[in-house]
């Protein structure tokens, strides 16, 4: 019996971790001129919310490394918009994002768009130094093809 008692005590000081584990349904997708709408889904398998600043940039030079990536903001004339720049996902749900068109390009432009978690790994009970700070990022690539491809 104090062997149990023992036991239940141990258990009670060790520390619970809950994490958010998010999956993205399409990695790399492309849009045509005058094609359907489209929307990034994305869930949380885990068993604690995810809260997520969602970052969007385009590509100046697609295929080359290393990539040079403009955010947003500092792009003239965007054609395409992501509306959200944060997102909270509770477990078991289900999110669809949708992508914007602005206007079709006259070239083919390249977007990436990235899901990066906002929280650190944290436990109770537990000094915060002893851990290590990971910044996952989960991104999606969109081809946005522009009114003089259209046909190739």
């Amino acid at each position: 019996m104090r062997l149990m008692a023992l036991l239940l005590g141990l258990l009670a000081l060790t520390p619970v971790y809950a994490a958010g584990v998010l999956s993205v349904a399409n990695t790399v997708f492309t849009l045509m001129p005058q094609g359907r709408p489209a929307a990034i889904s994305v869930s949380n398998n885990g068993d604690a919310p995810l809260y997520l600043d969602v970052v969007q940039q385009r590509v100046l030079n697609p295929g080359e490394l290393p990539e040079r990536r403009v955010a947003i903001q500092n792009v003239p004339q965007p054609d395409l918009l992501i509306p959200l720049k944060q997102l909270v996902v509770h477990p078991g749900q289900t999110r669809k994002i949708p992508v914007n068109v602005i206007f079709t390009p006259p070239h083919t432009t390249v977007w990436r768009v990235a899901f990066r978690q906002r929280e650190a790994l944290s436990g109770t009970g537990v000094d915060s130094a002893s851990f290590v700070k990971l910044s996952v990022s989960y991104g999606v690539l969109i081809y946005h093809i522009g009114t003089s491809e259209k046909g190739s």
